[in-house]
């Protein structure tokens, strides 16, 4: 069959895999996910609630809270309750987790480059406004 959604999920099971197998050979244990939650919070300031990974991630509550758990574990987190929203849960990044990313970054700049490697500016930007759309597509049907 030659459907898009066999594509992307291809390309999507390749880019994790290839992440995954880089984050390993830089000695960074640590999925996808978790990177992601990690360069969410950082990026954010270092400090945002379980609901705004929950909003960003697209993810359930559950599934978002034990990749939090597990990278404070890992010392890259610090977890708190709001004094004034018992609800409310706070997330900061540690020093630890800054220099993580650091070398987090290598591995997603490298991986960056090698999937558009061979494309001109051109065909970059049609790339990426495609994908626009195509992401614009499947938030407009949920």
């Amino acid at each position: 069959m030659n459907d898009i959604l066999r594509r992307f999920m291809s390309i999507f099971e390749h880019i994790t895999n290839n992440l995954n197998n880089g984050l390993l050979a830089e000695n960074i244990n640590m999925k996808c996910p978790q990177m992601l939650i990690l360069d969410f919070v950082i990026t954010k300031g270092g400090k945002v609630t379980i609901k705004d990974i929950v909003t960003q991630m697209e993810k359930k509550k559950s599934t978002v809270t034990e990749n939090v758990n597990s990278l404070e574990k890992k010392g890259f987190l610090v977890k708190y309750q709001s004094e004034e929203d018992r609800r409310v849960y706070y997330v900061e990044s540690t020093d630890k987790a800054d220099d993580l990313m650091d070398r987090a970054n290598i591995v997603w700049n490298s991986l960056n480059e090698h999937v558009q490697n061979g494309f001109s500016e051109e065909e970059k930007h049609q790339l990426y406004n495609l994908l626009d759309r195509t992401l614009e597509n499947i938030i407009s049907d949920e």
